[in-house]
């Protein structure tokens, strides 16, 4: 992963969202003024929503990874949480 990092031009992060941090570790400066795309979805092993509704994932993965340039795709949000906010 830490190889095809260095010298790619954009990133595709697509693991489960509480992998994130070690993802990260593993990338270190690598993602620096590089584009990386978020295709993760923050839910919890359960299904639920990991960090509720005040902030989204790629903003979290933005905070975490200050010198890359965070895009978000394919964000899936289930038609119950839509109506429950929750």
């Amino acid at each position: 992963m830490l190889a095809v990092a260095g010298w790619a031009e954009v990133l595709v992060l697509a693991i489960p969202y509480r992998a994130i941090d070690d993802a990260l570790k593993v990338l270190g400066g690598a993602v620096d003024g590089k584009v990386l795309v978020d295709v993760t979805n923050v839910l919890t092993p359960d299904y639920r929503l990991a960090l509720g509704c005040t902030t989204s994932g790629a903003e979290e993965l933005q905070k975490k990874a200050p010198k890359a340039k965070v895009v978000k795709a394919f964000n899936t949000v289930f038609a119950q949480n839509m109506s429950t906010a929750g």
